[in-house]
């Protein structure tokens, strides 16, 4: 049993393996047309929501990324472009939420997304954390090579006015967040997801990984607007019972 497996199996989850709802976040060069991996993404709702870090959002220049995307998987084994066609973010917190289009059937019927759990619980000292995400993917010309990994670690220590490079409130963990994996879900040991992937440190081997994770918490203020002009805050959604959430 490798370890992606036996984490999920102690969780309360039982036997069940939500990686599906944890897709990589792409755009697309607007002069090449030419797609590129950013990060890691995660959905928490069954109408499509995703979750993210916000500095996944901009390029070097801190200029927002066009054309932005995620690769949905299907259940043949396939995927597909789904395009982002609104978000949400605060400029003093590294979360940000995304709305994609919709995925109909052949029957126009909208097509429900697999979705993570979120939790307002924070881990313990020394609890055993996970995530999942996509460092190292890349593009051909003709398709997308996926490098799907799974990472184990503790939390280490809470930072209540941020760490190192990450100025907002964060747990410090032993989890190696490599590039790529920035705005994956981290999950606690039920299972659920407490925090998001943003920043990691290149150490020498050997050498315990340090690395931040943001709460998601403190996010649940922001607004999301649809296509039709509706705006919810994302408390109301999980009120509405339309984000996935436990506590």
């Amino acid at each position: 049993m490798n370890a992606k497996t036996a984490y999920f199996n102690n969780s309360k989850f039982g036997e069940s393996d939500h990686t599906s709802a944890i897709v990589p976040l792409i755009s697309e060069n607007k002069q090449t047309g030419e797609l590129f991996f950013i990060g890691t993404a995660f959905y928490i709702s069954s109408s499509g929501i995703l979750m993210t870090v916000k500095h996944n959002l901009f390029d070097k220049k801190n200029n927002l990324f066009e054309n932005l995307g995620v690769f949905h998987f299907l259940p043949n084994n396939n995927y597909i472009l789904r395009p982002i066609r609104k978000m949400t973010y605060t400029d003093n917190y590294d979360i940000a939420y995304l709305l994609p289009d919709q995925i109909l059937d052949k029957n126009n019927m909208s097509i429900n997304s697999p979705s993570l759990v979120l939790t307002e619980s924070t881990p313990e000292i020394n609890e055993q954390l996970a995530t999942y995400g996509y460092p190292n993917s890349r593009m051909d010309k003709v398709e997308a090579h996926f490098n799907a990994e799974f990472f184990l670690g503790n939390c280490v220590e809470y930072h209540s006015n941020g760490f190192v490079l990450l100025k907002n409130p964060c747990f410090q963990t032993s989890i190696l967040i490599k590039s790529g994996t920035s705005g994956g879900p981290v999950f606690d040991k039920s299972g659920k997801v407490f925090a998001v992937c943003s920043t990691g440190f290149d150490l020498i081997p050997g050498e315990e990984n340090i690395s931040s994770v943001t709460p998601i918490k403190p996010s649940f203020n922001l607004i999301l607007e649809d296509g039709s002009g509706n705006k919810m805050s994302i408390l109301e959604l999980i009120d509405k019972k339309i984000i996935s959430f436990s506590e």
